[in-house]
């Protein structure tokens, strides 16, 4: 499935907010430590859910803009992109039912 390109690109700058607030060293030791084979940023959680609730805030999105944003998120080896998809679902827990349970298995 090929992205729009506003979800790419929101992806990319939300990817950059959390370059941001990455730590190289904290990277180093954090993939160490969960023998990781991701490329991690150093990220911490609450940064991660930082940047999740602060777009969530920002924007309103709707499910299908999230399904089109953890989609992108989740297509790299990227582990705090992943994270930040996990964070988005749980900022935004009415737009969730039990028919959205698959998906959320295959991430």
């Amino acid at each position: 499935m090929v992205a729009d390109a506003a979800v790419v690109a929101l992806a990319v700058r939300l990817t950059d907010e959390l370059h941001a607030i990455g730590d190289p060293a904290r990277a180093v030791s954090e993939r160490a430590y969960l023998k990781s084979s991701y490329v991690h940023l150093g990220s911490s959680v609450p940064g991660v859910r930082s940047v999740a609730k602060a777009h969530v805030r920002s924007s309103r999105p709707t499910r299908g803009d999230v399904v089109a944003l953890v989609d992108e998120l989740w297509d790299t080896d990227v582990y705090e992109r992943r994270l930040l998809g996990v964070e988005l679902i749980t900022a935004t827990p009415k737009l969730w039912g039990v028919a959205d349970l698959l998906w959320i298995e295959q991430l």
